[in-house]
């Protein structure tokens, strides 16, 4: 029985956690969400592409309690390939 008990609970908090993982979202999404921006968090550290950034953005923005995030902002700041990008993050 607690065998049971234990993997239930494991498997409701896998759910949960995934459930409110925050998402990404288009522009037009945005635009539709305006009101519920609340913060920008940026990664600008050893990133060379978006997809390297993603896990850490969404890692930030589900520690803010954001819902979904929007990349908003990609550049290089030092000519070597090492970018950094920003993301507005939306409570709803």
């Amino acid at each position: 029985m607690k065998r049971l008990t234990a993997l239930v609970t494991t498997f409701t908090l896998f759910a949960a956690t995934q459930t409110f993982a925050a998402t990404e979202i288009t522009a037009r999404q945005a635009a539709n969400l305006a009101s519920g921006e609340f913060a920008v968090v940026t990664v600008d550290h050893n990133v060379t592409s978006v997809s390297e950034a993603l896990p850490e953005i969404r890692q930030m923005a589900d520690a803010r309690g954001a819902r979904h995030f929007q990349i908003i902002k990609m550049y290089e700041p030092e000519g070597n390939g090492l970018l950094h990008v920003s993301a507005a993050l939306y409570r709803n």
